[in-house]
């Protein structure tokens, strides 16, 4: 699906896998994957990535518009879409392997091994999609459990999960997670697409064992045409740590333009 977009990954400590998990690091073996998973055609699933690598958002916006959806609107009925759509096999692999994303998975490893090193932690990656955050953490040495409600992105994760030789948890119904079980939730571009950011911080927190960390990036102010499922009711989130404050988490390390 062209060339990769991402650099040549720095040298790693033992410790911290590269981010460009597999088979991010492989076209072929990429395109199969997707191909086994949705049931189409290796050509159709080259030619659906190489849209993506173009505008990424495309498949999603495409879907959506299909489906008689209106962009930027919580409807109910918008869960159903996340849940049965195979556009989202394709918007979050090449946002994966992009290179702001794959500097977003490396410093999340070099965070955890900075603030408790050679510890094995129990993680919760939170709509972690295809996966890739979850194999890399269990990569790292971690526990990790994964939580996604798109199908098909589930079936793809777990076969992402074996192709890495890692053992995940895969929880598909959300009273399942205990609470005040994990040292780090992981929710990455998750909550600019829910009704309720304040009670989905509020599950994490809960989640969350006193002293935990969760790391998140939510680009609430992002809802151009490129994303088409960012709600603008959201944005009045953007750029305020209440969201956080409100359910007992404070900032305590970040980067330029990502939540804390």
């Amino acid at each position: 699906c062209g060339s990769p977009l991402f650099p040549d990954p720095p040298m790693q400590p033992s410790e911290i896998p590269s981010p460009a998990v597999h088979p991010l690091d492989s076209n072929d073996e990429l395109i199969r994957l997707i191909a086994d998973v949705s049931g189409e055609s290796e050509t159709t699933v080259t030619r659906r990535l190489l849209d993506e690598e173009r505008s990424i958002g495309t498949n999603v916006r495409n879907d959506l518009r299909a489906a008689g959806g209106t962009p930027h609107i919580w409807p109910d009925e918008l869960v159903n879409f996340y849940r049965t759509t195979q556009s989202f096999l394709y918007e979050t692999a090449v946002w994966n392997r992009a290179p702001l994303k794959l500097q977003m998975r490396d410093w999340m490893g070099r965070f955890l091994h900075r603030r408790a090193p050679g510890r094995k932690l129990r993680v919760l990656s939170f709509g972690d999609g295809l996966g890739f955050d979850s194999v890399y953490l269990a990569k790292a040495g971690h526990e990790v459990t994964y939580f996604e409600v798109a199908d098909e992105c589930v079936t793809f994760a777990q076969r992402v999960f074996d192709r890495n030789g890692q053992t995940v948890k895969i929880i598909r119904d959300q009273e399942q997670i205990p609470r005040d079980h994990f040292d780090v939730v992981i929710s990455m571009d998750v909550l600019e697409h829910v009704p309720s950011p304040p009670d989905c911080v509020g599950l994490f927190s809960g989640w969350l064992r006193d002293g935990g960390w969760l790391l998140t990036h939510s680009p609430f102010f992002f809802t151009t045409w490129h994303r088409v499922t960012h709600l603008h009711s959201n944005r009045r989130y953007s750029g305020s740590t209440e969201l956080f404050l409100s359910h007992g988490l404070h900032p305590v390390d970040g980067r330029f333009f990502w939540d804390p």
